[in-house]
């Protein structure tokens, strides 16, 4: 199977057009994948002949015309960091649920190519930014809301801007918790930079 003609040219919508004999428009309604697929005998035809003639849907042309990429910029500070994959991991699985994609990029933790990775995936069209490296004070939130920039903040927040965020708090305390009913009483921490809310919030729950 292949997604080419015989003079070498991508199939098309119109070649499927015009191999099953239903207009263009319809053709490209009932390969939508968007929406709810149409059982009538036409859309079973088109389905049929576009899988025969070997034909891929061209989601960056489709996009173009609607004004949007259908695409997720995911930024990082590492994806070592076993919490960060499986977040990157579960925002693939729910992206792809709304076919939709994602693209991610890791910074190290360093504001300046913070800046960097969200100006190029902006410049890449992305529909909008998931950004887990959010620090508190650094005012890049405000910026990219006063763009009008879509965003979200994970795991971090800087208490403004919308935030999916777990209890770091409860997190610190349960952990301190635990050692300590184990009759342990010199216990240390390693918090992670504390200019991010989660690191603040995993030491107030250790010292609660």
């Amino acid at each position: 199977m292949t997604d080419q003609r015989a003079d070498g040219g991508r199939v098309t919508i119109l070649d499927i057009a015009r191999a099953t004999g239903v207009s263009k428009s319809s053709v490209s309604r009932f390969l939508d994948e968007r929406g709810r697929a149409s059982n009538s005998e036409a859309a079973r035809l088109v389905r049929r002949v576009a899988s025969e003639l070997g034909y891929v849907r061209d989601v960056s042309a489709a996009n173009l015309r609607r004004g949007s990429t259908g695409t997720i910029g995911v930024i990082v500070p590492r994806l070592t960091d076993t919490v960060m994959a499986m977040l990157y991991e579960a925002l693939v699985r729910a992206a792809s649920g709304r076919q939709l994609f994602t693209v991610v990029a890791t910074t190290d933790d360093d504001p300046e190519a913070n800046r960097q990775a969200v100006d190029r995936l902006l410049a890449r069209g992305v529909d909008g930014l998931v950004l887990a490296t959010t620090r508190i004070g650094d005012g890049f939130a405000r910026h990219l809301a006063d763009r009008g920039v879509p965003f979200v903040l994970a795991l971090r927040t800087d208490g403004v801007h919308p935030s999916s965020v777990g209890d770091d708090r409860l997190g610190g305390f349960l952990a301190t918790r635990h050692l300590i009913d184990l009759g342990h009483r010199r216990i240390g921490l390693i918090s992670g930079p504390l200019d991010a809310s989660n690191a603040v919030g995993r030491v107030e729950g250790y010292h609660q």
